[in-house]
């Protein structure tokens, strides 16, 4: 854009000169208009390329966000099965603790039975001695 206006104002300033200098000036812009071509096709060429790896970079990097998004399923799904797998446990060995417990409960209510009984038995003993 700027070279633009370079380019008109050199073009007044030709309208001065004579014919020779004309075309002179005339080769010179050319020259140049064809190098500002070139420049600009370079970097386009070279802002495509850009573009292009740009792209291919998302594009794989889109294929792994997928790939890990698969992963943090199948984690979510062996967290929820193990978590399953957890509480049933849980309520086995609750199971088994209020079990162990009601257990132990008996046999300690016998062995006070059995106890009660020998000091009565021996109660028993040392009245008749």
């Amino acid at each position: 854009m700027k070279e633009m206006r370079q380019m008109k104002s050199e073009l007044a300033g030709l309208m001065s000169l004579g014919l020779k200098d004309v075309m002179r000036k005339m080769d010179e812009l050319s020259r140049k208009v064809d190098n500002t071509k070139q420049d600009l096709s370079r970097e386009i060429k070279q802002t495509q390329a850009a573009v292009d790896r740009n792209g291919q970079k998302l594009e794989n990097m889109a294929g792994e966000i997928k790939s890990l998004d698969t992963c943090v399923t199948k984690n979510e799904s062996e967290i929820k099965s193990q978590k399953q797998e957890l509480l049933t446990a849980k309520k086995k060995l609750t199971y088994m603790e209020d079990y162990s417990r009601r257990q132990n409960d008996k046999k300690k209510k016998e062995i006070y039975e059995l106890f009660s009984e020998k000091m009565c038995c021996d109660y028993i003993l040392v009245q008749c001695s």
